[in-house]
């Protein structure tokens, strides 16, 4: 009598934590994972529990078929759920370490480059300033007009082109937001799939 009442609790237990398992799979799939392996374990004991039933009391064979069904359905449907909570799982994970890994890559490249871009224009305004105290000193003697106007024309053209790099250094932050943002609408993208997956499997459940 007690091994009967055992493989019916067992597999209908094995059951209601399936069910529950797959629809916790919607929202959480740590807790879902969990239930779907109860009732996965579960199913095998409530068959081994019913067989048991079926072999030894005969008298309780309505106990031993009632486990035997619920037990085998659980198994089954618990199975499949947790397949598929591991695939869904997996999937989301490697597209979350993937997006991960490529802002991480874009966000060094821009570092580097504004790095040297800073270098750059650091360089160019040294040379101003040396163009503008060598102009200074060229201004005390008369006789170095010409090279003064010279010198002059060189700092013009240093500021112009450090304006110019201020300029590059200006499209580039744009540029590097304009990939942050696409990164996110891919991560947004990544998210409202799993979101479809996690409808279309309980639309299959």
């Amino acid at each position: 009598m007690g091994i009967a009442i055992a493989a019916l609790v067992v597999g209908i237990c094995s059951l209601l934590a399936a069910i529950i398992g797959g629809l916790f799979g919607v929202g959480n799939i740590i807790a879902s994972i969990i239930l779907l392996l109860i009732a996965v374990i579960g199913g095998i004991a409530g068959i081994i529990l019913s067989s048991l039933t079926l072999k030894n009391v005969p008298e309780k064979k309505g106990f031993g078929v009632s486990g035997l069904v619920t037990s085998i359905i659980a198994l089954v449907y618990g199975t499949i759920c947790l397949v598929a909570c591991v695939a869904c799982a997996y999937a989301c994970g490697t597209a979350a370490s993937s997006i991960e890994k490529a802002a991480s890559e874009s966000s060094q490249e821009a570092k580097n480059d504004d790095k040297a871009k800073i270098d750059n224009l650091e360089k160019e305004l040294d040379k101003y300033k040396n163009n503008t105290t060598t102009q200074g000193q060229d201004s005390q003697n008369n006789n170095q007009i010409n090279e003064q106007s010279s010198a002059s024309n060189s700092s013009q053209s240093s500021m112009d082109d450090a304006l110019k790099q201020s300029k590059e250094l200006m499209q580039y932050s744009s540029d590097m937001l304009n990939q942050e943002k696409e990164l996110l609408d891919s991560y947004s993208n990544a998210m409202d799939s799993y979101s479809n997956a996690m409808d279309s499997l309980s639309q299959y459940r």
